[in-house]
């Protein structure tokens, strides 16, 4: 072997463009031999990627290609063919999301991908208000994921679609797996299903203070309109305004009831008084 790279080595310094085109044909050999996987192999690794998905309900297939042909090493052309096998065969659901496809995911997906022997699974379903559920969702999630990583659970929300008004009620499923994909099997499972327990608990807390929120402040839970920043503006600079002039008025008036009171005396104006600026 060390002969072999020696002369690899003098090849690369005498004439390097013929050394980087070889090795460029044995790489592109090697992809080549590769035996690509079969039909079935790609469609159960559809199955499997969807069924990991447990915090949404649709992906862009454009996603999900990227995880299936990571997983499972077929080739893009081979993951629309078996995309659109799944499809034709009503295997795998697909509906128009501002007017893109997108694929569902099937809840009972979810369950058989994550059931098993050792995992184990504790979930909390509590009814918040739509626009608990929005505040959760804006900014990339932001409230939500900062939750979930306070409290190493996954946040589920259902029923959006029939809630029209802020304050309907939809579902939020509050989930935490424990067992063997935590580590915490054999004699360690009580201790597992107690830190479970106390996640769940937390995590409760934090959405039941939100909930609270929301009605002593509702204000605080809804998007702002279009233009609000600017109707805001408006709003403090009147304010602004509003302010300036009672205060005009107020010295005015203080003014009117000093010149009257030197009437009456028959004394003259006070003189008004100059800021004086102070040196420290």
């Amino acid at each position: 072997p060390h002969s072999d790279n020696r002369r690899l080595i003098f090849r690369f310094l005498d004439s390097p463009d013929r050394c980087i085109s070889s090795l460029d044909s044995i790489r592109i050999s090697a992809m080549t031999d590769a035996t690509p996987p079969d039909d079935q192999a790609v469609q159960n690794g559809i199955t499997e990627a969807l069924s990991k998905l447990t915090t949404v309900s649709h992906i862009r297939p454009n996603k999900l290609r990227k995880l299936v042909c990571k997983s499972t090493g077929a080739s893009w052309t081979q993951f629309q063919s078996s995309l659109e096998q799944m499809i034709g065969s009503d295997s795998i659901k697909t509906k128009l999301v501002e007017g893109e496809k997108v694929v569902l995911i099937d809840p009972a997906a979810k369950q058989q991908g994550s059931s098993g022997d050792d995992n184990n699974e504790k979930v909390i379903t509590i009814e918040v208000p739509l626009a608990v559920a929005h505040h959760l969702t804006r900014k990339g999630r932001r409230k939500q994921k900062n939750i979930e990583s306070t409290t190493k659970t996954k946040l589920v929300v259902s029923g959006t679609e029939q809630a029209k008004k802020p304050n309907d009620l939809v579902k939020l499923d509050v989930i935490k797996e424990y067992g063997a994909a935590s580590g915490e099997v054999g004699e360690n499972a009580s201790e597992a299903e107690e830190t479970a327990i106390k996640h769940l608990n937390a995590a409760q807390i934090h959405i039941e203070n939100m909930i609270k929120s929301y009605k002593a402040h509702p204000d605080r839970f809804t998007a702002k309109r279009a233009g609000g920043t600017l109707a805001e503006q408006k709003k403090a600079k009147k304010l602004r305004v509003e302010g300036a002039k009672r205060r005009a008025e107020k010295h005015q008036h203080a003014r009117d009831k000093l010149a009257a009171a030197a009437d009456v005396e028959g004394g003259k104006m006070p003189a008004k008084k100059k800021k004086q600026r102070k040196f420290y």
